[in-house]
């Protein structure tokens, strides 16, 4: 008879932070990543990065955490109470005014 089961701890919705570890590039060019630190950068089961070299620094990233990224950036951006999708249907709605008129 088994007790009540522990709820998971809660997932955060980004990409997460793993403390450094050293990874060894075999001699084919392969790199492994640890686990922990691939579902940190919410790499899916398709393992598609994108790869880029900044200043000699390896950067990897997975199309998820580009989008939690962007999706973090717009809700900084946007100002407090303001809708997104009201702003633009009152900016297309005078688009059409306009253009009615003249």
């Amino acid at each position: 008879m088994t007790g009540p089961r522990k709820s998971e701890p809660e997932r955060p919705v980004g990409p997460g932070n793993v403390d450094s570890q050293r990874l060894r590039i075999d001699q084919d060019g392969r790199l492994v990543i640890p686990a922990d630190m691939r579902a940190a950068m919410l790499v899916d089961k398709t393992g598609i990065l994108t790869a880029r070299v900044v200043d000699g620094e390896l950067r990897l990233l997975a199309p998820k955490a580009a989008v939690a990224h962007l999706q973090r950036m717009v809700r900084e951006a946007r100002p407090e109470g303001v809708s997104m999708a009201d702003e633009r249907i009152a900016e297309r709605r005078a688009e059409e005014r306009r253009e009615a008129d003249g």
